[in-house]
């Protein structure tokens, strides 16, 4: 629901203002004082610099969404800007748009959403690394009853014993890439089917873009290569080079300044 800021302020002023001792006062003191702070905040300007309110909820989850697709059904979200104080929280505000879109719009028999999650041990830890975030609460929610509503899960991470137990259980297709730690593969064999475990000997040995696949997605557990993409369709993740790198020498001041050039306009 849309709705001014200096109106939820007010109403919190006047409440204040009928409470008699300032020790009930003191929650309602500590919102406000939150709230005048990510108001003086320069990383949030972009939030209240509108004087007025304008219901957006349509236009922003067609647009996020991609209701109609126009030939490009994908959505990259890139969290790696916003302030870290609050990433938790904006994933969880986008996983609860789309859960309970999904849920209102269940007679409309919309397209099913496939929300993956990189680094996802950030965001559903398991019981030691947890820390009452809400976000593992609704990917949770979304993992156990997504299916329901037309929504699937994926969950990708280089640590999967630090995923949340039960969330793991609920993936119906597992891909396993190469593991090293043992901690990790008795945790991957745990989840995985009982006639694919055999293959867990060879998950430290696997070379680059192989992977074990196992679950609904196949007939069979099989060992699967995937395909070698040309150079320009590539993404920046190759490991850089460090005996050639380490050997070259020249240029380094021009490279430090367009770096720093880079960082502080926040564009790759």
């Amino acid at each position: 629901m849309p709705y001014l800021l200096s109106d939820l302020t007010t109403i919190l002023q006047n409440e204040m203002g009928k409470l008699d001792k300032g020790r009930t006062a003191a929650p309602y003191m500590r919102l406000k004082a939150k709230i005048d702070e990510i108001k003086s905040d320069p990383r949030y300007q972009f939030m209240f610099s509108g004087l007025l309110v304008a219901d957006t909820m349509s236009d922003f989850i067609s647009k996020v969404f991609r209701l109609p697709s126009r030939g490009k059904p994908i959505s990259l979200i890139d969290v790696s800007g916003v302030p870290s104080d609050i990433t938790s929280t904006v994933v969880a505000v986008l996983s609860r748009l789309i859960f309970d879109f999904a849920i209102w719009g269940r007679e409309e028999k919309t397209r099913p959403i496939l929300l993956v999650c990189e680094e996802a041990h950030r965001y559903v830890p398991n019981e030691k690394n947890a820390d009452t975030s809400s976000v593992g609460k609704i990917l949770s929610r979304i993992a156990k009853e997504g299916r329901k509503y037309g929504i699937s899960l994926g969950l990708i991470t280089q640590r999967p014993s630090d995923l949340a137990e039960g969330v793991l259980s609920q993936c119906g297709t597992i891909i396993t890439m190469r593991l090293n730690n043992d901690r990790d593969q008795s945790f991957v064999k745990a989840a995985m089917p009982e006639g694919s475990r055999g293959f867990l000997d060879a998950i430290p040995a696997l070379r680059n873009r192989e992977c074990i696949i196992s679950g609904e997605g196949v007939s069979i557990p099989i060992r699967a290569t995937f395909d070698d993409l040309e150079e320009f369709k590539r993404p920046a993740s190759e490991d850089p080079s460090f005996s050639q790198l380490w050997t070259n020498s020249g240029g380094e001041e021009e490279m430090v300044a367009r770096t720093v050039q880079r960082w502080r306009a926040g564009g790759r």
